[in-house]
């Protein structure tokens, strides 16, 4: 079979949608519909069904796709071993990745490439933890930067560990340094969960302890919270190492927590089918060296 029918296939079934496949291969539309005829007519099935949602592929397209995707990249393993130079790499990294994990990263990573590898590109995306798997397996993702997943088929890599610290307005926040229990549940709370939605590590904790907060806002975008924050007598709990970073640009203070609460391990994810890939091996390589492995 023509190798590029194959490779039409594969960014229909990652991408879902014709116009981004189509920027993906630098095809026209019209070119990525006449090669997906083709894959049509030579499998006798639809592989693909237009729908409100996108591209779905059939039940035919499910069981050739874990095949095809892997062909394809045991040929660039190939290919890229013999000749892999950074220098001279053109390629599209898609990361998944939050506003927090991307503020720690992504300004070294792209400082990197620009010097050692110009056609090297980023596309960042926020995917929820219940679809890490999906989206690696699919290839609509390269990489997952999030708290560890146990999952069949997915590698992982640690990065760095955090822990939970106490913030508020630098006008409202405890003396010396530690907010009470009473005054912990009393204070009006924002809540910053990639999910947006119910209970948190916080609130747990409080329960076990017979007590309860409220949360005036629950939020999935991190960088919002210190401009809430700041001027308010509103606080929040959030992960240390960007709060470091908030209490330099706003009027925030940091202070201890009256609860226990588990910190939490971030790192890399990746499907088992690039595990040799040098050009994916050499990313995450970079990616390690920027935090100190």
């Amino acid at each position: 079979m023509d190798l590029n029918l194959l490779l039409v296939f594969e960014a229909v079934y990652s991408e879902r949608n014709l116009t981004r496949a189509s920027k993906r291969l630098n095809l026209t539309q019209p070119a990525v519909s006449n090669a997906l005829r083709r894959l049509r007519d030579t499998f006798q099935d639809p592989l693909f069904i237009r729908t409100a949602e996108g591209m779905v592929p059939t039940d035919l397209a499910e069981q050739l796709a874990g095949r095809v995707l892997d062909a394809l990249e045991m040929l660039r393993s190939f290919e890229s071993r013999e000749s892999f130079d950074p220098a001279g790499l053109t390629r599209d990294f898609r990361i998944s990745i939050s506003d927090y994990n991307g503020m720690l990263v992504l300004p070294r990573l792209l400082k990197v490439l620009a010097e050692h590898a110009p056609g090297v590109s980023i596309t960042t995306s926020q995917i929820q933890r219940a679809h890490v798997s999906e989206h690696l397996s699919t290839g609509q993702v390269d990489l997952v930067l999030a708290p560890k997943q146990d999952v069949a088929n997915l590698s992982y890599e640690p990065l760095y560990s955090d822990d939970y610290v106490g913030v508020a307005s630098a006008h409202y926040g405890p003396e010396g340094g530690q907010m009470s229990l009473e005054e912990y549940c009393q204070r009006e709370h924002l809540l910053f969960s990639l999910e947006g939605y119910g209970r948190s590590t916080v609130d747990v904790a409080l329960s076990k302890l017979g007590k309860k907060r409220k949360v005036v806002l629950r939020s999935s975008h991190v960088h919002t919270i210190p401009h809430v924050l700041e001027g308010s007598a509103f606080i929040a709990t959030l992960p240390r190492l960007i709060t470091l970073d908030y209490l330099k640009r706003f009027e925030l203070t940091s202070f201890g927590l009256p609860i226990e609460l588990q910190g939490h391990k971030v790192g890399l994810h990746w499907h088992a089918r690039q595990h040799h890939d040098p050009a994916h091996e050499w990313l995450r390589g970079l990616i390690k060296e920027l935090f100190g492995h």
